[in-house]
């Protein structure tokens, strides 16, 4: 029971862990509003003597927007929009201001289907490695990234327990174990009368011993205490 207890809470703390270092990266990226190395949030701009509200000789920063022009990176990080590569659509994927928050709202539905696979391969490679795509069965094509990442891409916890191997690995000298039951009628009984016998057993044990004790104090006390005689005298 305790082993399997334990089991139980190491897979429900493992992904929570997980996760809140995930969160603290991506909160730590976003309220700074650091700019992704590929500029995908932010975008510098030299203003030229045209540009009557820049300063010159200055560097300006603007926002991105994505979702056709609905969303900016400069008031939120969660902008977004399909992904799209040579103007061909990619299924599922998306990119916006970071790419972590892009990939996380993204499907791996493309993955899914060896004919988007082969347009993948045919952008990127041409070597004659050959794809398969993702098994269905374990997780749906709409499922998020974000979904799979909270579950640690884990689709299922299996456990063995080798009781015999462990107690021969460890070669214990002594083992013991307590089992916690509710006591019968007869244990009740039985448990009294031992505590009975045993309360009976000390006293007979005990009490000639706190007698002679108590007697002896009594006599030392008595051969301490001295009479006093009080003379009176009289005049006439």
């Amino acid at each position: 029971m305790q082993v399997n207890n334990s089991l139980t809470q190491f897979r429900l703390s493992t992904p929570r862990t997980f996760v809140r270092m995930l969160d603290f990266i991506r909160n730590v990226s976003q309220g700074n509003w650091i700019v992704t190395s590929i500029r995908s949030n932010w975008y510098f701009m030299v203003p030229t003597p045209a540009d009557s509200e820049m300063t010159w000789n200055s560097l300006w920063a603007k926002p991105r927007f994505y979702n056709n022009g609905s969303c900016s990176c400069g008031t939120s990080s969660m902008c977004s929009s399909p992904a799209a590569i040579d103007g061909r659509l990619v299924p599922g994927f998306r990119v916006g201001c970071f790419p972590l928050e892009a990939l996380l709202q993204s499907t791996l539905e493309c993955l899914y289907d060896i004919t988007c696979i082969n347009m993948l391969q045919s952008m990127y490679t041409s070597s004659n490695l050959i794809y398969h795509p993702l098994n269905s069965t374990i997780s749906a094509s709409n499922t998020t990234v974000q979904s799979l990442v909270s579950e640690l891409m884990v689709d299922r916890w299996e456990t063995s327990m080798n009781y015999t191997g462990y107690y021969a690995s460890c070669a214990p000298v002594l083992c013991t174990y307590s089992i916690n039951e509710k006591g019968d009628l007869i244990y009740i009984i039985t448990a009294i009368l031992s505590i009975y016998g045993g309360l009976n057993v000390a006293l007979k044990l005990f009490t000639p011993l706190i007698v002679k004790f108590g007697g002896f104090l009594l006599m030392h006390h008595r051969r301490q205490v001295q009479p006093i005689v009080a003379t009176i005298e009289m005049h006439k």
